[in-house]
């Protein structure tokens, strides 16, 4: 299965969504190492979901877990990414040699706010995270994101659907996109529409 451009999709919190992420070509798969987070998943389900899943990049979302509690969250959760909401906590886990990845909140921040985010990001994140509850991009909105986008690594996690994911990825250069999981319905049920439709819309044909 080949995907048009990077996916990551967040907060992982059951093996049906890993294993349907990882054969469908998902590159990054999030899980919340944040305990105060309702998407924690803790270092026992960790082990269990991605001992099933091969062929993707795991990512370990702090959130604002402070960089000193970082180094052993490592020893206990082995991820290929780690990705904080704070940008002032990147030099330090810098030190801890592992990609990095930040995310931040579209609506929350104005455009100075953002492109100082970016900026600070440079030296260390492999990828900008942008997420938002906005479900429509103005053109305002495409056009700055479309500046931002040319010369930061963005990982868009809002705005699109299938209906213009392909348009969108046509207008901004972007690095990728960004998804959510959820959570089961019971335990090995659950409604994939969300994720499938837009997957599946930026399938590739194998080469």
């Amino acid at each position: 299965m080949a995907l048009r451009t990077v996916v990551k999709v967040s907060g992982i919190t059951n093996l049906s969504d890993a294993r349907y992420c990882a054969g469908m070509g998902v590159d990054l798969l999030g899980f919340s190492l944040d305990a105060t987070s309702p998407d924690f998943v803790s270092e026992l389900a960790f082990k269990e979901i991605t001992a099933w899943v091969s062929g993707v990049d795991l990512v370990g979302e702090l959130g604002n877990i402070p960089a000193s509690e970082a180094a052993n969250l490592l020893t206990r959760y082995p991820v290929n990414y780690l990705q904080t909401s704070c940008v002032n906590v990147l030099p330090s886990l810098a030190a801890l040699d592992v990609p990095l990845i930040l995310r931040a909140d579209f609506a929350e921040n104005d455009q100075s706010s953002l492109r100082a985010v970016c900026e600070a990001s440079r030296s260390y994140a492999t990828y900008l995270l942008l997420e938002s509850d906005h479900v429509v991009l103005t053109e305002f909105e495409l056009s700055f994101l479309k500046r931002l986008a040319t010369k930061y690594p963005i990982l868009l996690g809002f705005g699109f659907g299938p209906a213009n994911i392909h348009l969108l990825l046509d207008l901004l250069p972007v690095r990728g996109i960004a998804l959510r999981g959820s959570r089961e319905i019971k335990p090995g049920l659950k409604d994939f529409d969300q994720l499938a439709d837009v997957l599946e819309a930026i399938e590739t044909p194998e080469p």
